[in-house]
């Protein structure tokens, strides 16, 4: 066994031996030795080359290769290597180029063959900067930032007042650029060449106005500079088929929202109908609250014609027309209620307000009214009754303190015709008037005579006349008008005076003289005025002036007994006359 062991050792011995000095390639190295005994090129220690082999047999493939290309680093990724980091392989490591002329590493734009710009940098690697390479500079004179195009010059860099834009349409005027605004002005502030259009910042809305009405449908609208045709810059029309029918048309009595409000028939302007508040629900209203309305509202009626609307009983202006609290057939002027009573019959007829002769409200002073009586037929109206002396009775009016010399009326108004004195006897002014003397024989009115205003001797009130005794008045036959001849039945052709010595006048003088006032007491010539002779053809004083005659002696010119006589005045047709049946007025106009 020892022996068969010792055999195989050597055995295997000699394999190994055989094994080792086999080589295959010729190289030197055995193949136990060589990493690759087939190549002759192959060995360890052999110079590793560039060819994806392990030339050495150190494990390692291209290593320390003897043909390894040094590699540059690009580390601006230019392609162009800047020579500051550098590796040896036989492939060019990530990062890595095979050139090293790179001027800046750091600078993409720069490198051989680089188009040279503006930059102050040597883009070509040539050693020079800006080398022939210039840009188009525009000049901004309005200094917006966008430049003309037709005012360029060249420059690496901007030169003062010049941009690199050139898209300015007016270079004169800074809020005009590509980067301004539109707006509508007529010109191109936007330099997009078109002017004033409709993105115009101020830029107005228009409306269809299909009725031409000048009010546009807002259904219907577009924004423009200026108006299109058809348009109108007012909206709100509620119907732009009907012209009639828009924001500024009057609202109409007709169920259409004519003004469109948003409401029918409410506050029209045009044939609605005036209503009148009627507080006091009597059926007329208050002139001084009103409302329009296509229908009559609660509370209101047509009537403007109540003067109080707080009180169903006030009176109207039917019956008071400017509401004074003066009945309209005693107001002079009813239209304004700051006049008030007329001051005399005639006003009362000027007035419009005469119904006839009878009794009338009049306020000859303002401040007192009181009713009178009017003649407004008489020579053409307008007289006021003053008073009536009757003979009938002994009040004798010539004397000094009677009744027809104070201030205070007299008689009643439902009889004038007897012993009567208005108001208006001391209160109504007869500076400019005429007075009119009416007889009257048993009742019925006999003769009627006016005297003019030089006749009244410019005394103010008719009383003033039997309270002043005044010669100086001139009135002659001239200022006297026979408005109505005495009758048969008035006494004609007596000779005796009006006193009628013995007591048959109108008073009792005992004598058969006269003083005449305005006259001449030898011939008893009438001028206007008579008063009587009580002593011995010696006149009272003030306060005995006696009838205010309308009569003269027989024959005086123009004047004759069958005309105006004091006997015709105041007797009958013969001497002894009944007074009781005789009575003198005197009215004033």
């Amino acid at each position: 066994e020892d022996t068969e062991d010792t055999e195989d050792t050597e055995d295997t011995e000699d394999t190994e031996d055989t094994a080792t000095v086999v080589d295959v390639d010729g190289d030197g190295f055995p193949a136990n030795e060589d990493c690759n005994d087939a190549d002759a090129a192959i060995f360890p220690g052999a110079a590793e080359v560039c060819d994806g082999i392990d030339n050495d047999c150190d494990g390692d493939v291209d290593d320390n290769a003897t043909d390894a290309t040094t590699w540059y680093g690009d580390s601006d990724g230019d392609g162009y290597g800047g020579g500051q980091f550098t590796a040896t392989a036989c492939e060019a490591p990530n990062g890595y180029v095979a050139t090293s002329d790179d001027c800046d590493d750091l600078d993409a734009d720069s490198y051989p063959g680089a188009a040279e710009t503006c930059d102050l940098a040597d883009n070509n690697c040539d050693g020079v900067v800006d080398e022939n390479v210039q840009s188009t500079w525009y000049a901004d004179a309005d200094g917006d930032g966008y430049g003309d195009a037709g005012n360029t010059t060249a420059a690496c860099s901007a030169p003062t007042g010049y941009t690199w834009n050139g898209d300015d349409c007016d270079d004169t005027a800074a809020a005009t650029s590509p980067l301004a605004y539109e707006i509508c002005d007529g010109i191109d502030n936007n330099c997009d060449g078109s002017i004033d259009e409709a993105s115009a910042l101020n830029a107005t809305t228009w409306y269809l106005d299909a009725d031409s009405d000048g009010y546009g449908s807002a259904a219907s609208s577009i924004s423009a500079c200026n108006a299109p045709s058809g348009y109108v810059d007012s909206s709100g029309d509620c119907d732009d088929t009907d012209t009639t029918v828009n924001p500024g048309a009057a609202e109409t009595c007709d169920n259409i929202d004519n003004d469109c409000d948003g409401t029918v028939d409410v506050d029209p302007t045009i044939n609605a109908t005036t209503w009148y508040a009627d507080s006091d629900s009597d059926g007329f209203g208050d002139p001084a609250s009103t409302t329009l309305a296509c229908s009559q509202p609660s509370g209101y009626v047509a009537d403007a014609t109540d003067c109080d609307d707080s009180d169903a009983t006030s009176a109207t202006q039917a019956t008071d027309g400017d509401c004074d609290g003066v009945e309209t057939a005693d107001d002079c002027d009813d239209t304004s209620a700051a006049t008030g009573v007329c001051d005399s019959c005639v006003s009362i007829l000027g007035a419009g307000l005469s119904t006839g002769d009878g009794d009338y409200w009049i306020d000859p002073t303002g401040s007192s009214p009181f009713q009178a009586w009017c003649d407004m037929t008489t020579d053409g109206g307008g007289w006021t009754l003053l008073g009536t002396v009757y003979g009938g009775d002994g009040d004798n009016w010539n004397e000094e303190t009677g009744n027809w010399a104070n201030s205070s009326p007299l008689g009643s108004l439902s009889d004038p015709w007897s012993d009567f004195k208005s108001e208006a006897w001391y209160s109504l002014d007869i500076t400019s008037s005429d007075v009119l003397f009416v007889r009257r024989y048993s009742g019925q009115v006999q003769a009627r005579t006016k005297l003019g205003t030089a006749c009244q001797g410019g005394k103010t009130l008719f009383s003033d006349i039997f309270t002043t005794w005044d010669t100086s008045i001139s009135c002659d036959t001239s200022s006297v008008t026979l408005v109505t001849a005495p009758t048969d039945a008035t006494g004609l052709a007596s000779s005796s005076y009006m006193e009628g010595s013995g007591g048959y006048g109108l008073g009792n003088s005992g004598t058969n003289g006269f003083c005449w006032n305005g006259g001449d007491s030898n011939t008893n010539i009438f001028q206007g005025h008579a008063g009587w002779n009580q002593s011995a053809y010696s006149c009272y004083g003030i306060g005995h002036l006696g009838y205010l005659g309308v009569f003269s002696n027989n024959g005086y010119a123009g004047l004759s007994n069958s005309d105006i006589t004091s006997n015709n005045w105041m007797g009958g047709s013969s001497f002894f006359v009944n007074t009781s049946q005789v009575a003198v007025s005197f009215l004033a106009r």
